[in-house]
């Protein structure tokens, strides 16, 4: 069962480029207040929300801290450390492995049968 948690913004924290200065509690992704803007104007609600904009619109995220694109992608590694380490799964790979199929791109047919068919009685020998 993934468990994603909801994301709330406290003055008490710093942001820092070590994983922007979040939090893990029991049941929410602790962020400091300067995110609150961000985090309304993107509507965003939960954990994985908020990597997946952090991922997707690091410069955003750079604009609203006054940071560098390098400082947000220290940050972004070290957020999902975190999320690891409290078992929220990373976001989702967008395509499934490629199944190998060496000689054709379609399954392989059935192997033809050599009985007749059950409606055709079988053929009388001469003899």
């Amino acid at each position: 069962m993934v468990h994603v948690h909801r994301v709330t913004a406290s003055p008490d924290l710093i942001p820092d480029d070590r994983n922007f200065g979040a939090r893990l509690e029991k049941d929410a992704l602790v962020l400091p207040e300067v995110f609150l803007p961000l985090l309304v104007d993107f509507k965003i609600e939960t954990s994985d929300l908020f990597y997946a904009l952090v991922l997707t619109n690091p410069r955003a995220v750079a604009v609203a801290l006054g940071w560098t694109l390098e400082q947000v992608a220290k940050a972004r590694k070290g957020l999902c450390e975190l999320i690891q380490r409290s078992n929220i799964p990373p976001p989702p790979s967008f395509a499934p492995p490629p199944q190998y199929r060496p000689f054709s791109l379609l399954p392989p047919r059935p192997k033809p049968s050599f009985a007749p068919p059950p409606s055709m009685p079988p053929k009388k020998r001469n003899g």
